[in-house]
């Protein structure tokens, strides 16, 4: 049987219903260039084999270990994978699944991190691939940009790929592609930002878990395609009206946080006019041109209004939100 002394780093897979995939999963981390890992797989009250397969594996390697539980959600099991990595465990890597590791990609982020201790959390590229594993598009997020905006001047900014500090504001103005699969973390600053929201639900609960890391610790981007993003039916990211949901349940619950110091509440005021006022309008100006060059003029006003609409109401929305805060 395999076994790997010390391990450095806990990538922690939680499984439900995830059968047909699974085993890619798992073997894309044995197949990693770095060793000193561990690999954790929480059968979340699977209703298929995952829980028999990685089982299975972890017959023949002692650095894969499989928990069972009853079904008590994603972040849920994220937690209970966490809370049994091993003592000298100094990040974590919440993999899911139906995703890949490239074979480099934990030597890559573990170096970011080793070199850099003022880093609570790395994140990588990724690319999407289709059931099969062929690639569909090199960057995942294409037509759904990944955006790492600052303000400047009246307006804002795109960060370059040699800018790899991703602010608070950054984050909570506009999903900057944090995947679960694609985010190294330092396991210090994990416990230091209470885990993963369970109750949150799924869809925007990395984007919640990137927030309350970048509260407490950098957030770097690592400008590389280290990660394959699988993409089919079945997953919760391809719900529309639930991602949508999910992001209304996340704003709604930062902006009326009351755990938070006074320097908090501001830098949430702050990247939330910033949304508000600069990227929204911005966007909606953006679509409603677009529509207009192709003489789509309903949709066109449409969406000039919509701009308007978000500038007018800026005071009232914060104010709303200094009243939920006080």
């Amino acid at each position: 049987m395999l076994s790997e002394p010390h391990a450095l780093v806990a990538v922690v897979v939680p499984a439900y219903g995830g059968e047909r995939f699974i085993a890619e999963t798992l073997e894309s981390v044995r197949r990693s260039t770095f060793r000193h890992w561990q690999l954790i797989v929480v059968d979340d009250g699977s209703p298929d084999a995952s829980g028999e397969i990685a089982t299975e594996m972890a017959c023949s390697d002692g650095r894969i270990r499989v928990l069972k539980q009853s079904n008590f959600g994603v972040c849920a099991a994220r937690n209970a994978g966490a809370r049994r990595a091993d003592d000298g465990v100094e990040y974590l890597l919440f993999l899911d699944q139906d995703d890949l590791l490239d074979r480099e990609m934990l030597d890559v982020m573990v170096e970011t991190l080793e070199r850099r201790p003022q880093i609570g959390m790395a994140f990588c590229r990724a690319r999407s691939v289709d059931e099969l594993g062929v690639v569909v598009k090199t960057d995942a997020y294409a037509g759904t940009e990944v955006a790492r905006y600052v303000p400047h001047g009246l307006g804002f900014r795109r960060l370059r790929d040699d800018e790899p500090v991703t602010p608070f504001e950054t984050l909570f103005a506009c999903w900057s592609g944090c995947l679960p699969s694609t985010m190294l973390i330092r396991r210090s600053v994990f416990d230091r930002a209470g885990g993963w929201t369970e109750g949150f639900g799924q869809s925007a609960e990395d984007w919640d878990l990137a927030l309350r890391l970048a509260l407490v610790a950098e957030v770097w981007r690592v400008p590389r395609t280290l990660v394959s993003w699988r993409t089919h039916g079945s997953q919760a990211s391809t719900d529309v009206a639930n991602y949508w949901s999910q992001q209304d349940k996340l704003f709604g619950t930062w902006l009326r946080r009351r755990d938070l110091a006074p320097i908090e509440r501001e830098r949430i005021e702050q990247a939330w006019r910033f949304r508000q006022r600069v990227l929204l309008p911005w966007f909606a100006c953006g679509e409603a041109t677009r529509d207009l060059s192709k003489g789509r003029l309903w949709p066109a006003a449409r969406g000039y209004a919509r701009a308007a609409a978000r500038l007018i109401g800026l005071a009232g929305l914060v104010n709303a939100y200094r009243r939920s805060t006080s």
